[in-house]
């Protein structure tokens, strides 16, 4: 086998080990976030579905972005309590998790 055909080989091995490793990363902006709670007074329940996740297959690498002023409850009321004395969101507009 000639040189040049040697290069030309390692160069489109090489150009698709990078694909391949660009192909093992997900990310979704479109994560679906649900809590509940059951309370005596009345039950607390939120969906956020603008938080984002990252995955990636290479590494098993996950990772969650959560804005928290998102989250929507039936009530109003419960969306300021929750934003404004429990998770005080103007000094953490967001949450974030990092695993693998």
């Amino acid at each position: 086998m000639n040189l040049k055909k040697q290069i030309s080989i390692v160069f489109i091995l090489l150009f698709l080990t990078a694909i391949d490793l660009e192909a093992q990363k997900f990310i979704s902006d479109k994560t679906f976030i649900s809590f509940y709670s059951h309370a005596t007074i009345e039950d607390i329940k939120a969906d956020n579905q603008k938080s984002s996740a990252l995955f990636d297959a290479g590494t098993g690498d996950i990772a969650f972005m959560i804005p928290i002023k998102e989250f929507e409850f039936v009530k109003s009321l419960m969306k300021e309590h929750f934003n404004e004395k429990y998770m005080d969101t103007e000094r953490y507009p967001k949450s974030t998790f990092q695993g693998s």
